[in-house]
């Protein structure tokens, strides 16, 4: 389907214009959704709309400050 980009295993299925990056051996699969940021690491995953991608920044901040939170970012 068209618009989507990304890196890594990945499977798309009647989804568009998603930006999808899947670290390691992980296989990260979209069905039916559209304009999605989803990023999966060894230690979290982000699943965002891409019009709330300026929120990440906050997101990631509040993770920052969690008791453990250094070890997700």
């Amino acid at each position: 389907v068209s618009g989507n980009v990304g890196r890594g295993s990945r499977l798309v299925e009647q989804a568009s214009n998603n930006i999808i990056f899947s670290e390691g051996d992980h296989l990260v699969t979209v069905v039916g959704a559209d304009n999605l940021i989803v990023v999966h690491t060894a230690d979290a995953t982000l699943v965002c709309p891409i019009d709330k991608a300026q929120e990440i920044k906050a997101a990631v901040k509040r993770v920052s400050g969690l008791a453990d939170g250094a070890r997700f970012l």
